[in-house]
């Protein structure tokens, strides 16, 4: 067997690749690119596993069919079932779009936001739904969640959603120190520029001064330039 005749699908095959022994059973093959995609059992011994090669034909090498088959039978398409999905995929879609209304607070916005990364999230209004079992109320904090059902999963699924909800409170309380912090230095900062522009200009302006008023004029540029 040479590269340009290729094994068919479903054939098990044997062949060295940088004198490694390569066996296993043909999936499928790419004779435009040379490709082979190869099933062997699993290398951690694993029954319920197995290995998936990608090999080039180019570089293999006495390659040998040891073992005729035919393609495996594609599955049969449940139409229905694909045309429910992409029902499902739209309705979910005009959810998310429910929370960019006008009417949305910011903080529901953002909540949902980085809640449908884990769950189903929808908007009825004023409320933030999850997985139809979690209602999350305005103010939209960990003590405004609740549950509308009395099944266990339900309910251990509203304790993690309220996790969650504790989590996104302390990024933005943390979030929010760090600004002020940030804010009150740049404040300081100007003031002190301030004060030292004042102190040059009332030097300026004093007698004792005046053969150093030019001297002083540049200073002030300099200070004045950095306070931009």
């Amino acid at each position: 067997m040479t590269v340009d005749n290729l094994p068919e699908p479903g054939s098990s095959i044997t062949a060295y690749c940088s004198d490694t022994l390569i066996q296993g059973e043909v999936l499928c093959v790419d004779a435009s690119k040379k490709l082979i995609v190869l099933q062997k059992p699993s290398s951690i011994g694993r029954p319920d596993e197995c290995d998936i090669l990608i090999l080039r034909a180019d570089y293999l090498r006495d390659l040998k069919s040891t073992k005729e088959g035919s393609p495996p039978a594609c599955p049969e398409l449940n139409i229905e079932k694909i045309i429910e999905r992409i029902r499902v995929n739209e309705r979910i879609q005009k959810e998310k779009l429910k929370f960019y209304g006008h009417d949305v607070p910011v903080d529901a916005r953002k909540l949902a936001e980085y809640l449908e990364t884990f769950f189903t999230v929808v908007w009825d209004k004023p409320h933030v739904v999850v997985m139809d079992h979690t209602i999350i109320s305005p103010p939209y904090k960990e003590s405004n969640v609740s549950c509308n059902s009395d099944a266990q999963q339900a309910k251990s699924q509203t304790d993690y959603v309220q996790r969650l909800v504790i989590r996104i409170s302390q990024n933005v309380h943390q979030y929010t120190i760090v600004s002020l912090n940030v804010v009150q230095d740049t404040f300081i900062k100007l003031i002190k520029k301030v004060y030292s522009t004042l102190f040059i200009c009332r030097l300026l302006f004093s007698q004792s001064f005046v053969p150093y008023k030019s001297q002083g004029i540049g200073i002030l540029c300099l200070i004045l330039y950095s306070t931009l």
